[in-house]
């Protein structure tokens, strides 16, 4: 169960990415895949789809890194939302909540998932469409991972 602290810093972490993350505002920059924003005390980490559908944020509770999943609305809840990385390792995200901007999900980067990641070439985000049953997969390059993590713990 989480603490008091943790819920009330996972809330200012979702406050910070809903400002700085809007819908179809969010873009990167072309050298990395993966950049940091900062507001107040807070930084997190992101990555946007190709086509802007899905988002990918990275940030602090307490001590521990998380990374949260923004999906479009119309998933299948049941089947949740999994990250493939090198499309040999899966890892399995709790799901959040679904507001009228999308669903969030979200896992804690354990030493396992934080080492596929940096070390691996690419993670696919795999949700499946509530209506459809239609499995769908974002890509996401990894380059600038591992950059973007060291921003964060400096930051």
């Amino acid at each position: 169960m989480a603490s008091l602290f943790n819920v009330l810093k996972l809330s200012s972490a979702l406050a910070v990415a809903a400002t700085y993350f809007p819908s179809a505002g969010l873009t990167q920059s072309n050298e990395n895949f993966w950049d940091v924003v900062c507001a107040e005390q807070s930084c997190t980490g992101f990555a946007v789809s190709q086509d802007s559908t899905l988002k990918v944020i990275v940030y602090f509770v307490a001590d521990a890194l998380v990374i949260e999943i923004l999906t479009p609305l119309g998933i299948n809840l049941q089947h949740g939302v999994d990250l493939r990385v090198d499309e040999t390792r899966d890892f399995q995200t709790q799901l959040l909540s679904c507001e009228l901007d999308g669903c969030r999900a979200f896992t804690q980067l354990n030493d396992s998932l934080l080492t596929a990641l940096q070390n691996g070439l690419s993670l696919k985000v795999v949700i499946q469409t509530s209506r459809s049953r239609e499995i769908l997969g974002f890509d996401f390059s990894l380059i600038g991972f591992t950059d973007m993590i060291a921003n964060l713990r400096s930051e």
